[in-house]
């Protein structure tokens, strides 16, 4: 129950945050201190916390329903017209429909700031999207941040860990093909005979 409401209570401090600025981006990476994106540099240390949000999708368009009892009405004094009023509403509802469909697995990392200022990160995969939330889980929770050195494909669902961080890798695939690869380790003693 306390899950809940703190859950309700983080999509409500985000949802009604001026500051939110929504990124679409095909990558991120995480180099010591220092989260990354496209013209975006964000220290670490100012993140307070990091959640997950629905994609809003589309609202339906009412406008097509009128649109086709306007072509149902026509039809009887203009047969074309009608065909026409018929078929622009069907269209409308059939594009919204793949386009509801398309969206349906979205979901947005929410990143908010010590300042308040949230940014979203917007992921086509929800499974992808829990394992970017594992990928952070265990930066916070480790206090030597300066050999981290993590790539995030948000496009192509793939994570690349080129430090020496633990990285729950167990669940490495997701739906559209990407794939987590697991640690490198680049520690000199790896190497010696």
């Amino acid at each position: 129950m306390e899950q809940k409401q703190l859950g309700s209570l983080v999509q409500n401090s985000l949802g009604t945050n001026r500051k939110e600025k929504r990124v679409n981006t095909p990558s991120l990476s995480i180099v010591g201190r220092l989260l990354r994106w496209e013209d975006t540099i964000i220290q670490i240390d100012n993140i307070s916390l990091i959640s997950t949000a629905d994609f809003q999708q589309t609202s339906f368009p009412l406008w097509s329903l009128v649109l086709i009892l306007i072509g149902l009405l026509l039809i009887r004094y203009s047969v074309f017209v009608g065909l026409i009023c018929l078929a622009g509403g069907g269209l409308a509802i059939w594009f919204w429909n793949a386009e509801v469909q398309k969206t349906q697995s979205y979901k947005y990392l929410n990143i908010q700031l010590n300042s308040g200022r949230v940014f979203s990160l917007l992921f086509e995969s929800d499974v992808f999207l829990k394992q970017v939330l594992d990928v952070f889980a265990n930066i916070f929770e480790d206090n030597d941040l300066t050999d981290k050195n993590i790539y995030i494909d948000i496009r192509n669902c793939r994570i690349d860990d080129h430090s020496n961080v633990n990285i729950d890798a167990s669940h490495n695939t997701v739906t559209n093909g990407g794939r987590i690869i697991d640690q490198v380790n680049l520690n000199k003693s790896s190497f010696s005979k």
